[in-house]
This record gives C-alpha cells, structure tokens and sequence, in this order.
C-alpha cells in the first residue's frame, strides 16, 4: 500500500512544510502537532529495511529548525514540537523552547516526553533502556527545572534605559543552583522570558503541577474521570 508520500517531491525542503502550514491555517487549524522520536521504527521483521523501503515514518526531520518558517508563513496557527526528558538536557530545552516562543510570539507548545524505545535509547548511548519508574522521576525533576529556568528572568526585568544605557536589572535575573540526582543547573537563562510556562508531561502527577494541557489518547471515559478528581482539569472535545 503506497505511503503518504506519493505524489509529493522528496519533503526535505522548507517550502514543503510551509505549504503545510498554509493548509492548516485555511483549514482554520489552532495547532500543528509534530511527535517525534529519535530512532528509525523496527517494527517489522526487528530491523528498518521496511520502513525505509516503504517511507513508513521515514525519514523523520528534527522539526525545530523547520518551526520559525511555518510560523511565518501561517500567522494564525500554533505549534506543538517534542523533546524528550529522557536523552535531553533541560538547560538546552528550555533555551530552545524560550527562543521559539519569542519567534513564533508565543505559538510554541513543547510536547515533553518519555521515551521507551530501546533503538532510540541505542541512538544516545545507552546499551540498556533506563526503567519505566527512572524515566519518569527524571522528567519529573526535568519539568522543575526547565519552569526554574524560564521563572529565573522575572518578567519586568527589562529596562531599556538608553539615556543611562541600562538594558535590564540585574538584581531580577536570578540563579536557580539547582542540584538533583539527574541535574545540575546554575542558571539563569540567558534571556528574557516572553510568556508563562507551557510544556507536556507523559505522566499525570508531574503534569499536573507543572503543565497547561496533557495530550492523552486512547483511554476510557472511567479513566479520564479518575484523572480529574486528582485535580486535573479536563476539557471533553465531541
């Protein structure tokens, strides 16, 4: 059965994935929705020859490059972009993530992950995949230490004093020190906050606390409303 890809030109170009956000925007589309992963699938016959033959979720782009471009060609879309907690720094995501949110003027959403694929896990180094309980108390101190480094800058830090030539108050740009068992991280980030925190976790509890949405999927309605009376809050789409 022929691919998704039929029809189209190799889509290693810009102009593909802005033609995409063009369509989403008539389409009156609030978001774009990327997951992604670090590995090539092996899900047929335990090695990639299939999905390389067929363009079965292959190739897959790191999209964060591609995200500034379709933010300018479609001004009314957003766009949710995955990191994971599991083989990324939250020093680099938080930098990266603060960065998109500037460019896009706040159409950024960062999709915060678990991963449990052992090709991925080959792919960082790790010959064993870390336990389903270590993935998640990693990405449990991976949020808090991203939302530390977005809340390090406080919002009324810029100044912009060009008779005095004062950018910014020093005195509210603050180190976090934070040390964990995952991380350690001085702090601040070296840049100026545009919004409030947004990102995804993978599981509830940390999510709870940390995020404005949670991306769940093929899950019962007794399951959701077990979900809700921890306190999350839960908008039910027809």
């Amino acid at each position: 059965m022929p691919g998704s890809w039929v029809g189209y030109p190799y889509y290693g170009t810009s102009e593909f994935y802005e033609d995409i956000a063009r369509t989403a925007e008539r389409g009156v589309m609030d978001m774009l929705f990327f997951g992604d992963t670090g590995g090539t699938p092996e899900d047929f016959g335990g090695s990639h020859e299939a999905v390389v033959q067929y363009g079965a979720k292959w190739p897959r782009h790191d999209m964060t490059p591609m995200i500034p471009l379709m933010a300018k060609a479609a001004p009314g879309v957003g766009f949710a972009l995955t990191m994971s907690t599991t083989y990324h720094h939250p020093f680099h995501c938080a930098r990266v993530f603060n960065a998109l949110d500037h460019v896009t003027r706040g159409r950024i959403a960062w999709n915060a992950v678990t991963s449990a694929y052992k090709n991925e896990a080959a792919n960082y180094g790790y010959d064993v995949m870390m336990e389903h309980d270590e993935r998640y108390e990693r990405a449990q101190e991976f949020l808090g230490v991203a939302c530390a480094l977005w809340d390090s800058v406080e919002p009324d830090a810029l100044i912009l004093d060009r008779e005095k030539g004062i950018y910014a108050d020093p005195a509210k740009v603050h180190r976090i020190d934070h040390r964990g068992r995952w991380f350690n991280v001085r702090g601040p980030l070296p840049a100026l906050r545009r919004r409030q925190r947004g990102q995804r976790a993978a599981d509830i509890e940390p999510a709870a606390a940390m995020v404005d949405a949670v991306h769940l999927g093929g899950i019962r309605i007794d399951a959701l409303l077990a979900i809700e009376d921890q306190g999350v809050r839960l908008d039910a789409v027809p």
